[in-house]
């Protein structure tokens, strides 16, 4: 029943989905944006060492007196599996971290990191992005909004599945967020996209948003690589059935089929082909789950502040840019739904074919 705790910090069975591996190489890019009387900064580092990402968690974004100002916070953990080359039979995961059991526990609580997330990673599954409501103290200056987010694992495998666990206050301009288990590209790729855009980095579902769009891109990757595969295989199947080899013959004469190493292969293709579409579905209702919560989302600075009018402004555009970039995205899942559909019914057809 941990899904029903009201605690913040992560448990010692929390702890134990993870990792650690202090002798391993540490790479972590950082990146803080923060806007003051109106000038957006971009900040952009690359922490080569445990103790110092120890310290850089440290920085004190929350001020002790005055106002606060609006600021995201993004730690990105590179995987070990791109840095660490000297074993290859080992295989790190976004679980395997480069430092101690101690420096995770206290980064997790200066970035606000909810323990929920390991109920994410703890299961085997497909797109999950959950958002939960998390209170870090008494009274509203407390109240936030907990983002999990976790890559399809059921059906794809790899070394570019990702967790996101971020939190955005409600009555605070503050957002923390971390990334565990990112290659390089996928860290380049949120670096260019967050500097082109950092005037809507503080929008409550931009953090989503990025791991939405990389999930989109590598489970479409996937589908292009075996969908064409599978075009093939169904090629060679139909050639079979036209040229009439596609069965043997037994010694009384009856017709026996053959089980090539090929038709294993078709067989397999056809498996990760239906996990593709059932992956599909499930991100499919994970951006309808988003878009419904978009219309629940609204920036906590826009009820108060002298420019509060402003951000309230800039707040609804990039809400009706993310809710319009949603339905691209929706549109698109169900044109590769029905693909899925057109090729998995014509492997089926014409195995029916050569074995009759």
């Amino acid at each position: 029943m941990d899904w029903l705790s009201e605690r913040n910090d992560l448990l010692k069975r929390d702890q134990a989905y993870f990792r650690f591996h202090t002798d391993k190489p540490c790479e972590i890019h950082t990146i803080v944006i923060q806007e003051d009387n109106g000038d957006v900064r971009f900040e952009n580092k690359v922490i080569t060492s445990a103790q110092q990402y120890l310290e850089w968690t440290e920085t004190p974004w929350i001020p002790s007196t005055g106002a606060y100002k609006r600021t995201l916070v993004l730690a990105m953990h590179r995987r070990l599996d791109e840095l660490d080359k000297s074993d290859c039979q080992l295989v790190y995961s976004n679980k395997h971290l480069p430092y101690d059991k101690e420096i995770f526990l206290n980064a997790c609580k200066n970035l606000f990191q909810h323990r929920s997330i390991a109920l994410t990673i703890a299961r085997r599954s497909t797109t999950v992005i959950n958002p939960r409501p998390v209170t870090w103290g008494p009274g509203a200056s407390g109240q936030s909004i907990v983002y999990n987010c976790a890559s399809e694992t059921e059906s794809m495998g790899g070394k570019d599945d990702i967790i996101l666990s971020a939190t955005c206050f409600k009555d605070k301009p503050l957002r923390f967020a971390v990334m565990y288990g990112c290659t390089n590209e996928q860290i380049e790729k949120i670096k260019t996209g967050l500097r082109q855009q950092k005037q809507s980095a503080f929008h409550p579902l931009i953090l989503p948003m990025v791991f939405l769009q990389l999930e989109r891109q590598r489970i479409i990757n996937s589908f292009e690589r075996k969908s064409s595969s599978l075009l093939q295989k169904v090629l060679v199947l139909k050639n079979r059935v036209t040229s009439g080899d596609g069965d043997t013959t037994t010694r009384d004469g009856a017709r026996s089929p053959t089980m090539t190493e090929r038709d294993c292969e078709a067989i397999q293709l056809w498996l990760d082909m239906s996990s593709l579409k059932s992956g599909f579905k499930s991100l499919l209702e994970q951006l309808a789950s988003m878009k419904g919560h978009l219309e629940e989302v609204s920036d906590p600075q826009s009820k108060s502040g002298a420019d509060g009018q402003e951000i309230n402004d800039r707040e609804e555009h990039d809400g009706i840019y993310i809710g319009l970039r949603l339905n691209e995205m929706m549109v698109e899942l169900k044109s590769k739904i029905r693909r899925c559909e057109t090729l998995l019914g014509g492997m089926t057809m014409t195995t029916q074919m050569v074995n009759s």
